[in-house]
């Protein structure tokens, strides 16, 4: 596989069992952050992707308690 297809999609997915918790959340908070700013954020893609990772950074948060 080309290292594009490796992070895209879901290819890449598996990727992410090589970070370590507190940076699996930093990348949750990150994307976040990013789709609160962009400049087209009442696209309803971006609120959609915004819920998306809230709802994994919830889990992964609760799965710490």
């Amino acid at each position: 596989m080309k290292t594009a297809e490796l992070l895209s999609g879901t290819d890449g997915a598996y990727l992410f069992h090589y970070f370590t918790k507190d940076e699996f959340i930093g990348f949750l908070k990150g994307n976040i952050i990013k789709y609160c700013l962009r400049k087209k954020g009442s696209d309803l893609q971006d609120f959609e992707k915004i819920e998306h990772y809230s709802r994994k950074l919830q889990k992964v948060l609760k799965d710490e308690n």
